[in-house]
């Protein structure tokens, strides 16, 4: 509550600060209000100024509760939906009392105005209005003032009846016109016209601001998802050429495997030349040779030799050949010469 007490000290302050500058007379700001009603010993005393006159028109009031009959009948002839007046209280009408000869804060003056009522004077404070006044550069002390409600009541009573909006409180000094500030002003005539006002232009821009809140949030909303589904269509599109690219690098890797095995085949196997050049070195003359395969790195021969036998430890001496072997049982041939063989081995070179 004490933190919230200074916010509003210094706002209060700040805007009185603020408002110095535009105060045109000594005697206080200027009132905007059509009319002036003056609560008097001798009754209530209206101030207006009519279009077909000059000068202001006073008219005194002794009943209270006609002092807004009376005003709207003065101001008749204006086109205003709701005039407003200006209310001033003689010295006579009002208690002064002094708090403190230096200025303080408007919470605390408010708090020790209630305390001091109630503790220094016979008074009920449920029967009094407790004014602040605004802050003045002639005056240095803290004060307040009471005025009774049973005599401003009536008062306002009748404006409220005649639709007459107050604009503005003051008590006149013996020199000048001290006007109750903001909140006071609220505690004795409620919403004033100013107040009203300064409503309805915060809700109207507090609306457009929630509009403008609103509209930005959808537009940046719209942008977003118009934005989530450019990337979402591009990522897709990404994703098929990436399939795509994946396809061709898998055909063109199965590609390269099967010519690197080719080569790798071609590379490891021995030439038939090579096979034949061997055989025809390292096989004696006496042995003819009928039929010859190579299949890979298996070589099978067949012929006739004078001595078949002796093939074998020749062929292994051989570094081309491995593991000979006679796949059939050698046999002399009939009507020929020699013996009839066949032969199987391997290439060294098959194993690389």
């Amino acid at each position: 509550m004490n933190l919230l007490n200074s916010i509003s000290d210094l706002i209060y302050w700040w805007t009185w600060d603020i408002g110095k500058l535009r105060r045109s007379r000594p005697g206080g700001k200027t009132s905007e209000a059509h009319a002036v009603l003056r609560i008097r010993r001798d009754g209530i005393a209206l101030e207006a100024g009519r279009k077909d006159k000059a000068a202001f028109e006073t008219v005194i009031v002794e009943n209270p509760n006609e002092a807004g009959r009376a005003l709207r009948g003065l101001l008749s002839g204006r086109r205003d939906a709701r005039p407003s007046v200006g209310i001033v209280v003689e010295p006579d009408r009002y208690l002064k009392r002094r708090l403190s000869p230096i200025r303080l804060p408007r919470s605390r003056v408010a708090s020790m105005a209630e305390l001091d009522l109630q503790s220094s004077t016979p008074f009920n404070v449920a029967d009094f209005f407790l004014i602040v006044p605004e802050y003045e550069e002639r005056s240095s002390e803290s004060a307040y003032y009471t005025v009774k409600k049973s005599l401003l009541g009536p008062v306002l009573e009748g404006l409220q009846s005649a639709r007459i909006a107050v604009d503005s409180l003051a008590l006149a000094e013996a020199d000048w016109t001290v006007a109750a500030d903001r909140p006071s002003l609220r505690q004795v005539v409620g919403r004033t016209v100013a107040a009203t006002a300064f409503r309805r232009a915060t809700a109207v821009g507090v609306g457009i601001l929630v509009l403008g809140i609103v509209a930005a949030v959808g537009m940046a909303h719209w942008r977003n998802a118009t934005a989530a589904g450019e990337v979402d269509a591009a990522i897709a599109a990404a994703e098929m050429d990436v399939a795509e690219l994946r396809s061709l690098i898998a055909a063109r890797d199965a590609k390269v495997a099967l010519i690197g095995a080719v080569t790798e085949e071609k590379n490891s196997a021995v030439p038939i030349a090579s096979i034949l050049n061997e055989m025809a070195r390292v096989i004696p003359d006496s042995t003819w040779l009928t039929d010859i395969s190579v299949n890979g790195g298996n070589v099978r021969f067949s012929g006739l030799s004078d001595s078949a036998v002796s093939l074998i430890p020749v062929l292994e001496e051989s570094p081309l050949f491995r593991s000979p072997t006679f796949m059939e049982p050698v046999v002399r041939a009939d009507g020929e010469d020699g013996q009839r063989f066949t032969i199987a081995m391997q290439l060294e070179a098959s194993d690389g």
